[in-house]
């Protein structure tokens, strides 16, 4: 009770607001009819709690949301225990009080796009060890990740994007079964965390941020679809990632990644592949027209060489291509023509010569071409 209580009243509970996604069924808080015994979070659906009870199972949704079914909503339960709070872009502001900590049971903490601060993983790593989903984007949290986070056994997905966490991750943190690791957009340095070399990460994404030395593993397994290690110091090779079958998006720059850019290890299944500002060298495969779904690629200001083969404009779902500041040689083919989705071309600087084809004047969805800077001839 006193958590709750310290919660609500310290951070903002008056002027909460119900995010759009939540059901308009959950009550607002009480704490008066709480104090008094009149209502109890759990049995009376408030917005937020999440519960437990002896004679039913909550099923969790895969982010940290948790459903019910009608039966289970309208049940008379002797006893409950909160094991999820989950109240996104709902005003909830200041810093938490020490009491959060006696939330012991939370199994999920969802709480992104608030106006809170404070070292909250100080405050609940260590007195909460049956947590599996942490969601903490889109506030003001500072602080480090404390040691004693390999300990939390059920933890899988850590989600703490767009804060000012910092400091390094401890040793240890690949001994956890990690399915979504998120720490894009804070401060932390030091060496890349090997979370991502177990066989069921999701989703990876550690970047901007001031990590620096060589990643640890190549990337593998049937279930990661999403890599973002952009805007670091990260250096070293490029990991392989031919053993990622089911990649969506992956953006490797800005870094200072050398080696092979491993072109020819794009699956099918691949929408966005981002190479910008590496040292990673390389040229385009006449096999890359097999990865048939890719949407954007780009290859900025990296040591991209050699020419166009013609199967590359057989990538006819394309939208942005972007070449500009590259060491390419030869010509812009004139099947460029059959790119009827592209939106962005950018070849400036890319070492392209010879005349720009006709062509280009059948691509009617075009909304921007950057081509100077080269050796092109002819109108």
């Amino acid at each position: 009770t006193d958590a709750l209580v310290d919660f609500y009243a310290f951070n903002g509970g008056a002027y909460w607001i119900r995010d759009e996604h939540v059901s308009s069924d959950r009550r607002l808080w009480n704490i008066e009819a709480l104090l008094d015994g009149t209502e109890d979070p759990c049995l009376d659906d408030w917005l937020g709690i999440e519960c437990s009870c002896i004679d039913s199972y909550r099923h969790p949704f895969e982010y940290g949301y948790y459903y019910y079914t009608e039966s289970e909503a309208n049940a008379t339960h002797a006893s409950c225990t909160i094991t999820g709070l989950n109240l996104p872009f709902a005003n909830v502001s200041g810093h938490l009080r020490s009491s959060f900590a006696n939330l012991r049971n939370l199994t999920a903490l969802h709480l992104p796009g608030n106006s809170l601060h404070g070292s909250i993983l100080s405050l609940i790593i260590p007195h909460m060890p049956a947590l599996a989903i942490v969601g903490l984007s889109e506030n003001y949290f500072t602080g480090t990740v404390p040691a004693t986070i390999v300990n939390m056994t059920q933890l899988h997905r850590l989600i703490l994007r767009n804060n000012h966490f910092s400091g390094t991750f401890p040793v240890g943190m690949d001994t956890l079964d990690w399915y979504a690791f998120d720490i894009h957009g804070n401060k932390f340095s030091g060496s890349v965390p090997p979370v991502y070399c177990g066989e069921h990460m999701h989703y990876f994404d550690i970047s901007y941020n001031q990590l620096t030395g060589p990643m640890p593993c190549n990337f593998s397994g049937d279930t990661i679809w999403y890599i973002n290690m952009g805007t670091n110091s990260i250096d070293g090779t490029l990991p392989n990632f031919d053993s990622a079958p089911e990649l969506i998006s992956i953006t490797v720059g800005p870094n200072l990644f050398t080696g092979p850019m491993h072109l020819d290890q794009l699956p099918e299944t691949m929408i966005s592949f981002q190479i910008s500002n590496t040292l990673c060298t390389g040229s385009i495969p006449s096999s890359i027209h097999q990865a048939h779904q890719l949407r954007t690629l780009i290859f900025s200001n990296s040591l991209l060489s050699g020419s166009l083969p013609l199967e590359f404009t057989h990538l006819t779902e394309l939208r942005f291509l972007f070449l500009d500041n590259t060491t390419l040689s030869g010509s812009l083919p004139a099947s460029i023509g059959n790119m009827h989705q592209l939106k962005l071309l950018n070849i400036k600087h890319s070492g392209l010569q010879g005349s720009l084809p006709s062509s280009l004047m059948r691509l009617h969805a075009l909304e921007a071409i950057s081509a100077e800077d080269n050796r092109f001839t002819g109108p």
